[in-house]
């Protein structure tokens, strides 16, 4: 939604060049400087997608990983000139894989103990005779949603179905010892603790670093251990990202956003504007009225602000929620 809201004018909003933005603009530790001044290795660990929003990467059009006004800070993480697309470093791969792997695993283990996501109900019940896996009625359904989905994901769309149905089986047969919904007893605690410490390790373990006849990667990945992060993430989209709980909530969450972005649009016209901090109407002075400026500080300022705070915000200015007239919004 913020991307829509800010439009092509300002180069939209991406969250992996926001997140670069911050670290090398808006947050400061010294008056004097923006930024926190980290060296050019820790900004290229960050850079998971090592091109500007001008130089898109032709298979990942809609990915960026710096905005075009941090050019110089992206030239400095990269080392070279332009605004790529260039191969991400060895510490950036290390970082995306690690988030993949945190994702995919821990997301899985903390729904699984909410009671949404049913792992014991997906436990293959026998091998048949050839090797095929035989999934319960609540495994079958999960699968068919991978397998209608599979060409949207990179990992998983050159796979054949039955290879889909082995990888999943492997990963809960071997691993996941619970023929029960969670209910945090010492049992279950230790069993599932293991699931996800051997998970852990297998995908540690499966990293290596490539050699200089690789020009298009820094590391290695182990052989079907992508597809496995893969359909580990699916169970998120499909037992709770896809759930018709979450859509309205988003569809709340976007309106929200949407409100936001046009009362503070608004406010930036006048001088001075009182529902804006203090900090944003400081960088309005020096926005020297340009449109394009301007609409990036709006943008800041809601990416800047935590689910409760934009949430409070909005009820506040609708009158929702009456606070005191001495309550301040602090982003």
């Amino acid at each position: 939604m913020l991307n829509k809201l800010a439009g092509e004018e300002i180069q939209g909003f991406e969250g992996n060049a926001q997140s670069f933005r911050i670290v090398t603009e808006l947050a400061f530790r010294d008056i004097k400087f923006n930024g926190l001044n980290l060296t050019d290795r820790t900004l290229r660990a960050i850079l998971k997608y090592p091109w500007t929003h001008n130089g898109a990467h032709p298979l990942k059009p809609g990915k960026w990983g710096a905005y075009d006004t941090e050019l110089a800070s992206f030239e400095l993480a990269t080392g070279k000139k332009g605004t790529g697309p260039h191969v991400r470093s060895a510490e950036a791969e290390l970082m995306d894989w690690a988030d993949d792997l945190t994702y995919a695993i821990h997301d899985a283990e903390d729904f699984y103990r909410a009671g949404l996501i049913p792992l014991h109900l997906l436990l293959p019940q026998r091998v048949r005779e050839g090797g095929e896996p035989d999934f319960t009625a609540e495994g079958d359904k999960f699968l068919q949603y991978v397998i209608d989905n599979k060409t949207k994901l990179e990992e998983l769309k050159k796979t054949t179905d039955s290879d889909i149905r082995s990888i999943f089986a492997d990963l809960l047969f071997a691993h996941f010892k619970l023929s029960g919904p969670y209910e945090g007893t010492r049992d279950d605690r230790t069993r599932l603790r293991t699931f996800t410490s051997q998970l852990v390790g297998r995908y540690i373990n499966g990293l290596s670093l490539a050699g200089p006849e690789s020009a298009n990667t820094t590391v290695r990945v182990g052989e079907n251990l992508r597809s496995q992060i893969a359909l580990l993430k699916q169970l998120t989209w499909y037992y709770v990202i896809e759930s018709p709980g979450l859509a309205v909530q988003q569809h709340a969450n976007r309106q929200v956003i949407r409100y936001l972005f046009n009362v503070f649009l608004h406010e930036t016209r006048k001088s001075p504007s009182r529902l804006l901090p203090p900090y944003y109407r400081e960088r309005l002075k020096g926005a020297a009225g340009t449109t394009t400026a301007i609409k990036r500080i709006v943008v800041d300022l809601i990416a800047g602000m935590t689910e409760a705070q934009a949430l409070t915000t909005y009820q506040r200015l609708n009158g929702i929620v009456h606070s005191s007239a001495l309550d301040k919004l602090v982003v």
